[in-house]
């Protein structure tokens, strides 16, 4: 049986807000109302059969089959933006380097430093792609693929640029009533699903136990930063994917704790394209922003 595709507007409309957690963010990316936006995501729902969102404080989060849906429909999309700037690259020779990132690095840390390489490389175009744990360059469309590991990645190129440290965060709210390490206890630990073994480990060198410690699991730091914005708890997010948040106040520092963890973040590429200028002078500049 042949199964009817939901209506293309409402997809567009579900990954923005998914991406953002917010309608408003939505409406303004798709230059239409908010009122729009919640009429596909309705529609959307409707052709699924299940709730994409739930209200949490004012907030929106994705419900957990809809951040398995988004999980899965993001990359077609940005799929879609990598052909389209392909083929206007070669209509209109541009050079075109595509680099395939996760979510998280993109939003918080990659894509606001854009600018600057803008400014230092106007002749090159990135073309941003958002991905998943693949690394398999026969089945992704991209020149570079950035991913975190606590080892190597075989059979590729492998340019280590930062190692991992975590902080411990909470929106500023929360973070008042937060004193001592048993406060962040009795806390609801916003967990990542695919890492939950960085909590424990951070939780068993300072003495904690999580016999009766609630908590709320997502699979994307961008995710769990909303997630503690909105304040449904205190979870650990990379150090470098915070700086603006934190200065902005939208969300604090708690106890200073930081935890350093085994993972370590990768530039990678295929070897036949060793002597790549392009790649060559994006792994300079990224690893200067690191510095910086």
């Amino acid at each position: 049986m042949e199964y009817k595709l939901p209506a293309l507007n409402a997809l567009k409309a579900f990954e923005s807000a998914a991406r953002y957690s917010s309608f408003t963010k939505a409406a303004q990316e798709l230059n239409i109302t908010q009122g729009a936006i919640s009429k596909q995501i309705k529609i959307l729902e409707d052709n699924l059969k299940f709730p994409l969102f739930k209200r949490v404080h004012q907030g929106l989060v994705l419900t957990k089959k809809a951040e398995e849906y988004y999980k899965n429909i993001h990359p077609a999309f940005e799929s879609i933006k990598v052909a389209t700037h392909l083929i206007r690259g070669k209509v209109n020779h541009e050079k075109i380097l595509n680099v395939n990132i996760l979510p998280s690095l993109s939003t918080h840390w990659l894509i606001p430093q854009l600018a600057s390489f803008k400014e230092k490389h106007p002749d090159i175009t990135l073309n941003i792609i958002g991905g998943n744990n693949n690394v398999d360059f026969s089945k992704i469309n991209a020149d570079i693929i950035i991913r975190s590991g606590n080892k190597k990645f075989l059979g590729l190129e492998n340019i280590k640029f930062m190692d991992e440290e975590m902080l411990m965060i909470a929106n500023p709210n929360l973070a008042k009533k937060i004193k001592n390490t048993e406060d962040i206890a009795r806390s609801i630990i916003i967990n990542h699903s695919s890492r939950p073994h960085v909590l424990k480990e951070w939780m068993n060198s300072v003495g904690l136990t999580d016999e009766k410690i609630k908590y709320l699991s997502f699979e994307h730091f961008f995710i769990i930063i909303e997630a503690a914005k909105k304040g449904l708890g205190v979870g650990f997010v990379p150090s470098f994917l915070l700086d603006d948040l934190i200065k902005n106040d939208e969300l604090r520092h708690i106890l200073s704790i930081k935890y350093k963890t085994d993972f370590s973040y990768y530039i990678l590429y295929q070897k036949k394209n060793r002597k790549s200028e392009m790649i060559e002078v994006f792994c300079r500049w990224i690893k200067g922003k690191v510095k910086a």
